[in-house]
C-alpha cells in the first residue's frame, strides 16, 4: 500500500494502474499458495468499506490518489502566493482562483489530476465568517450545513455580502435582516455562527477536521463516499 504513495501525491495514476495495485493486494490476502488461486470469500468492494460501515478498511487506490492530490489543491488555496500556486495560476487560470479554474484544452497530466481532485476539495471547503466582506451570501459556501454549505435566502433579502448581515458597530448579527431574509429553519444556524469582535478577515477552512486544516484521511473518507454515491466515476 505504501509503495505508490509518493507517485499518488504528485500525479493522478491511470485507472488501470490503480486496479493493478488493488489486484496485487487481493492476491496477497486471498491466494492460497503458488499453485492455487485461492477463494475470494467476500467481494473486494465490501472489504474496501470503512470498518464502521462493516468492511475491513482496505483502501480504494483511486480515492487515495484523489485525496493526496486534493492536498495540493488545499495548499494552492491557502497559499496563493507560493511558487506552485503562482506557476499554476499564470499557466492555467490567470486572473482567477483555483476554485474557478477551467480544465482547459491540451493541459498537462499533472493539471488534469489536480482538476479531478478539486471535486473532492470543493465539497469540503467552506468559509469561516470573520468580517464577512469576502463572502457572497448566495454564491459562496458559508452556511453551516454540510450538503452544499450554501445559503438560499428569500427574495426579501437585499444584501449581497455576508458583511451586510453584520452590524459593524457591535460585530454581531443583524437579527431582523436575517429573520426577514431567510427561511425559518435557516435563521438559527446562521445566528449560531460565532463572530469575531476584532473583525478578522474571512478564511477558507476544511469542514471535516476539527482544526479546519485539510487532511488526507478526511479527504479519503469524503472521496470514498462520493465514489459510492456515483459522484466520482469509477472506471476500469
Amino acid at each position: 500500500m505504501a509503495l505508490p504513495n509518493f507517485a499518488m501525491s504528485c500525479f493522478k495514476l491511470p485507472i488501470g494502474v490503480c486496479r493493478d495495485v488493488e489486484r496485487a493486494i487481493r492476491n496477497y490476502w486471498w491466494r492460497g499458495n503458488e499453485h492455487s488461486k485461492g477463494i475470494h470469500w467476500i467481494s473486494w468492494d465490501r472489504l474496501m468499506k470503512q470498518k464502521k460501515a462493516g468492511g475491513l478498511g482496505f483502501k480504494d487506490i483511486q480515492c487515495v490518489n484523489l485525496a493526496f492530490l486534493a492536498k495540493i489543491g488545499w495548499r494552492v488555496t491557502q497559499n496563493p502566493m507560493s511558487l506552485i500556486a503562482s506557476v499554476l495560476r499564470d499557466k492555467y487560470f490567470p486572473g482567477k482562483t483555483f476554485g474557478e479554474a477551467p480544465k482547459g484544452k491540451n493541459t498537462s497530466w499533472g493539471w488534469k489530476g489536480l482538476f479531478e481532485a478539486r471535486k473532492v476539495l470543493n465539497l469540503g471547503l467552506r468559509w469561516r465568517v470573520g468580517n464577512g466582506k469576502s463572502i457572497n451570501i448566495r454564491k459562496d459556501p458559508w452556511f453551516p450545513k454540510p450538503s452544499t454549505f450554501k445559503a438560499y435566502p428569500t427574495t426579501n433579502l437585499v444584501g449581497t455580502m455576508v458583511s451586510d448581515l453584520i452590524d459593524p458597530d457591535t460585530n454581531s448579527w443583524r437579527t431582523d435582516s436575517i429573520a426577514n431574509g431567510f427561511h425559518r429553519d435557516d435563521v438559527l444556524p446562521i445566528l449560531s455562527i460565532p463572530l469575531s469582535h476584532a473583525g478578522i478577515d474571512d478564511r477558507l477552512v476544511w469542514h471535516y477536521t476539527t482544526n479546519g486544516i485539510y487532511s488526507v484521511k478526511s479527504g479519503y473518507s469524503l472521496a470514498l463516499k462520493l465514489m459510492e454515491e456515483g459522484a466520482l466515476g469509477r472506471k476500469g
